[in-house]
């Protein structure tokens, strides 16, 4: 029912109301604290954190054999896909990981990548299903979302010397090829969940993860002082807020209007 609805979404909304003022302390303590001692652990297990909601929300919709092999391919497609980057310089440029988000794999990748890359293809694959059927409009939107979502997350964590750019790099010391890489890594992406799903919808509630990760990184950007990603980082909260919460077809009748 319509009352059904409602009360959900104010639930909903509640919950991440109530998730902005932890999300900014995590961001100033990610800013301030990085020295502390068991950094990688706590890291480590906020990325799962972060990745949970979505997971989650999965499982609920997608039971089964299918929900296991979503997120069992998007973990070893993040994990193979940066390992093949950093080996290669390509798509991203080239890049390495230090220690601070915990163990890496064949000492190149961290095995947390497996959960910090996921959630944000998860909102970028969700996106291009609101906003397009047709399977290639789809791709291109997930891949362009995850590339704006980067927009806000690399410069800090760049800043944070979670990863180091060999040549460094012209926005915020990340180079203009790594969003290209991510278009690129975003529409491969896509192309995975769209087969694994065989033309099945997800919930909104699986771009949850997404946007508290897109929330969490602008927080940072702002306590590091770098003001562009964190006005970027506002703006697509809003707009991605919005696409995530409103209803498709009000979207479509948007759509059709311009």
């Amino acid at each position: 029912s319509s009352r059904r609805r409602h009360t959900r979404y104010i639930s909903v909304t509640g919950v991440q109301t109530c998730a902005l003022p932890i999300l900014v302390v995590a961001a100033w303590f990610t800013v301030n604290k990085s020295s502390v001692g068991y950094y990688a652990i706590i890291s480590s297990l906020a990325i799962i954190g972060f990745a949970a909601p979505s997971y989650v929300a999965i499982y609920k919709s997608k039971r089964g054999q299918q929900s296991i092999a979503i997120l069992i391919g998007l973990y070893f497609f993040a994990i193979l896909f940066e390992t093949f980057a950093i080996k290669t310089g390509w798509p991203y440029g080239s890049f390495y990981y230090g220690d601070s988000i915990g163990y890496r794999f064949f000492n190149t990748t961290p095995w947390t990548v497996g959960f910090a890359f996921p959630p944000i293809l998860l909102l970028a694959y969700y996106v291009g299903q609101k906003l397009h059927q047709k399977k290639l409009y789809l791709y291109l939107v997930a891949g362009i979302t995850a590339m704006l979502v980067d927009l806000v997350l690399d410069p800090a964590a760049t800043t944070l010397k979670l990863w180091t750019w060999d040549k460094g790099g012209q926005f915020y010391g990340v180079p203009l090829q790594n969003f290209v890489g991510w278009v690129i890594a975003g529409f491969i992406g896509a192309i995975i969940i769209h087969q694994i799903l065989k033309n099945g919808r997800f919930t909104k509630a699986v771009g949850y993860s997404g946007l508290l990760i897109l929330w969490f990184w602008t927080w940072v950007n702002l306590f590091l002082g770098q003001i562009i990603p964190f006005f970027i980082g506002i703006v697509l909260s809003v707009i991605f807020y919005y696409v995530v919460m409103t209803n498709r077809a009000t979207i479509v009748r948007w759509q059709r209007k311009k």
